[in-house]
C-alpha cells in the first residue's frame, strides 16, 4: 500500500501524462498526491483538469492535491465543500490543516506559499492574496492541532517549514515586504510542524529535488544522533526527481533513527534519478 507524491505540475499536461505512465509501469501505487501549483490558474485551467481527470479515471486511482501560490485560490475556495472536495470524480482537493488517512498513512496537509514575484503580477490575476495563510486559518489549524489525537506520519505542504530548506534566499524576491510575507508564512508551517510530532515533511514550490535533516546531539557522534526533522523537496515538472513513493514501511523506517537506512534510501534514490 503506497501513496506517490507529485511535484509542481503547473498546468504541463504532456508532463503530467509521462510520469503517470512511467509511475504506472514501474510502480503501481494506491493513490497520488500532488504538492501545490498544480495547474489551477489561466484561461487552459479547465482544460487541464479535463485531462487529468480523464487520466486518473482510465487508470481507476484517485490523485488528491492541496493549493499552492500558482493556483486561481479565487475558485478553488468557491468550489471547496468540506476538507475533501471532489473537483471531479477522480481529482481530490484538500483543504488547508486538514487531516487525512491514505493507505494506514496520516497527513497533515497545508497548502499555500507567497511568491517571489508579485511585484510583476496582477492581483485576482496571476496571483491571489490567499495564496498564504490567513490569519484565521492559523488559528484554525492550531486549535485543530491541538485536539488532534492521531499520530502524524507525514508533514505534507507545497511550501517549507521555517528552520527547514536552506534554499530560502530574500534575493529572491521582488521587494522586501513580499520576503517578510514569506518568512512569516513558513513560520506558520514550522508552527504546525511542530504541533504535529512528525517528523517528515516533503514539499515542492523550490523546482528541485533534494533531501535535508536537522538531528539533535552532538555531530562528533553523528550516527547515534536522533532525527528531529527529515527535509524532502520534489521537483516541478519535465525536472527529475519529481515523484516520490511512500509507504507505511517506509515511513517507519525512517522513525527508527536509523540512518544508515535513511541514507542508503535515498543514495539509491539519487542514483536512479541521475
Amino acid at each position: 500500500m503506497s501513496i506517490c507524491f507529485l511535484g509542481d505540475q503547473h498546468g504541463n499536461i504532456s508532463n503530467f501524462l509521462r510520469v503517470i505512465d512511467k509511475i504506472e509501469k514501474e510502480h503501481n501505487p494506491q493513490v497520488y498526491f500532488q504538492l501545490g501549483d498544480f495547474g489551477f490558474m489561466g484561461e487552459g485551467f479547465l482544460k487541464f483538469l479535463k485531462n487529468v481527470n480523464k487520466k486518473m479515471k482510465s487508470i481507476n486511482k484517485n490523485i488528491y492535491f492541496i493549493d499552492g501560490n500558482h493556483e486561481n485560490h479565487n475558485w478553488l475556495r468557491k468550489n471547496q465543500i468540506d476538507d475533501l472536495t471532489f473537483i471531479d470524480s477522480n481529482v481530490i482537493y484538500v483543504k488547508r490543516g486538514s487531516i487525512i488517512t491514505l493507505n494506514e498513512i496520516n497527513l497533515l496537509c497545508v497548502g499555500g506559499a507567497i511568491s517571489t514575484d508579485r511585484k510583476y503580477r496582477k492581483l485576482n490575476k496571476s496571483y491571489w492574496e490567499e495564496e498564504g495563510l490567513t490569519k484565521e486559518e492559523i488559528e484554525s489549524i492550531t486549535k485543530n492541532l491541538l485536539k488532534n489525537k492521531k499520530e502524524i506520519d507525514l508533514f505534507v505542504t507545497h511550501d517549507s517549514p521555517y528552520k527547514l530548506d536552506g534554499l530560502f534566499n530574500s534575493n529572491y524576491f521582488s521587494n522586501y515586504s513580499d520576503c517578510l510575507k514569506a518568512i512569516g508564512h513558513r513560520k506558520a508551517l514550522q508552527h504546525f510542524f511542530d504541533l504535529s510530532k512528525s517528523i517528515i515533511n516533503i514539499h515542492g514550490h523550490n523546482h528541485k529535488y533534494y533531501y535535508d535533516e536537522i538531528v539533535e546531539g552532538n555531530n562528533d557522534n553523528y550516527y547515534k544522533n536522533k532525527i528531529k526533522y527529515i527535509e524532502i523537496c520534489l521537483n516541478c515538472d519535465d525536472g527529475k526527481g519529481q515523484y516520490m513513493i511512500f509507504s507505511k514501511e517506509l515511513i517507519n523506517q525512517f522513525k527508527e533513527d536509523n540512518y544508515e537506512s535513511v541514507y542508503d534510501y535515498f543514495l539509491k534514490n539519487k542514483e536512479k534519478k541521475k
